[in-house]
């Protein structure tokens, strides 16, 4: 009978695992700065190889990512020393308090958590045993995508031709169309806890919403003139001189212009925030709105290659829009649950499209890579927003 060991199994990284992963991670670099740029005058190929570019990279940081956890899992060892049997099974466990761990223990608990944390997030998302969900995303997906690269190619309209509604407006109504062919027949739910009646009680949270802009836009300006004042940032905001006295009427009539625009972007929300996040881990509403936003940016990235979001690196717009649709989709995942109403989170959009956006395009339009830091400052206060929600315990009140 051979003699138990103290120590559990070593754990050997193969070979391929630092090759594949200097060559991806060297890919996303490139292409983030810029040195690996597509012609953008073949557009169809263009879009082809992008796509396979972030299928690949996220396909082989996933695999790693399992393997490294799995590997973990089995022989209970970091890169350091290996631990004892007895220290392992406790430390595995939850058992070995943090007071007596030593650096290794913690290290080693540390890393196996981060490496649970990815891989059973990324699990969890995938086995999602509801049928509804998968005929969601192929709708809204498929209708977006397919109209605006589609309609893109075939019309060949920029985006800054007015035309160019007309690509974007199918693609747009695509979520709110997915949740009703899925609501009505493919689940038969139906449609009594989507909120689609005006909750006169929650007005504060629609004023919220409809005012939620001209905060952002304030902190923007506030950031930016900090920034330029240590010298970090060279971005000025610059009135035309056109609007230079007209310019509070034009917010105000923008703001007004919202109202009614909350129609159309009842379009995106009633899928969004009115079936997606419903059905995404209902016992844990932050990583529900945090995986709504995060596939809701993912659904904006033709925009992004055609043109339409101004980015001058699409790569870092990649990035920072996900950024911004994960922080805003807390935010108006938070509206929607405390007002029970789907209009608040419609509105709150409609305000954030009409009102901060043009004001700004009228202020920044023009400058070196001004719309990848506006969205990066914008991402700040939302951020701010959801840190409070957060700490405050909003999100778990009904």
């Amino acid at each position: 009978m051979s003699k138990p060991t103290n120590k559990p199994p070593v754990f050997h990284k193969p070979k391929w695992v630092k090759p594949l992963l200097l060559v991806t991670g060297l890919l996303v670099v490139l292409r983030l700065t810029g040195v690996i740029d597509i012609p953008k005058g073949w557009f169809v190929g263009a879009v082809v190889i992008e796509m396979a570019l972030i299928v690949f990279e996220v396909t082989v940081f996933v695999v790693v990512i399992r393997y490294f956890y799995k590997q973990h899992r089995k022989s209970g060892r970091s890169k350091v020393e290996a631990l004892t049997t007895a220290q392992f099974d406790e430390l595995r466990s939850g058992g070995l308090p943090e007071k007596t761990a030593g650096p290794l223990e913690k290290a080693m608990l540390f890393e196996m958590n981060l490496y649970k944390m990815v891989y059973l997030f990324l699990r969890s998302l995938i086995r999602q045993n509801k049928p509804g969900l998968y005929y969601y995303l192929a709708i809204s997906f498929g209708i977006a995508w397919i109209s605006w690269i589609g309609g893109y190619l075939v019309f060949n309209v920029p985006p800054s031709n007015p035309r160019f509604i007309l690509i974007l407006l199918p693609g747009s109504l695509a979520p709110a169309l997915a949740a009703i062919i899925v609501r009505k027949w493919v689940t038969r739910e139906g449609f009594e806890d989507v909120g689609l009646r005006i909750n006169r009680s929650a007005w504060r949270y629609y004023l919220l919403g409809w005012l939620w802009p001209l905060i952002g836009v304030g902190f923007i300006l506030a950031a930016l003139a900090l920034l330029q004042s240590i010298h970090l940032l060279n971005l000025y905001p610059v009135i035309p001189t056109e609007l230079s006295l007209s310019l509070p009427l034009v917010i105000v009539i923008q703001m007004l212009v919202a109202i009614p625009s909350a129609i159309m972007l009842l379009g995106e929300e009633l899928g969004w925030r009115g079936y997606l996040q419903k059905q995404l881990y209902p016992h844990n509403r932050l990583k529900a709105y945090a995986t709504t936003g995060l596939i809701w940016g993912v659904w904006h990235y033709p925009l992004i290659f055609i043109g339409y979001e101004p980015y001058d690196n699409p790569y870092l717009g990649m990035v920072v829009f996900t950024l911004f649709a994960v922080t805003f989709s807390i935010f108006l995942g938070w509206l929607y649950q405390t007002s029970k109403s789907i209009w608040v989170p419609s509105l709150a959009h409609s305000s954030s499209n009409i009102v901060g956006a043009s004001i700004l395009i009228l202020l920044f339009e023009g400058q070196s890579n001004w719309f990848l830091w506006v969205s990066l400052l914008s991402c700040m206060p939302l951020a701010l927003l959801s840190l409070y929600l957060i700490t405050n315990r909003k999100l778990n009140e009904i």
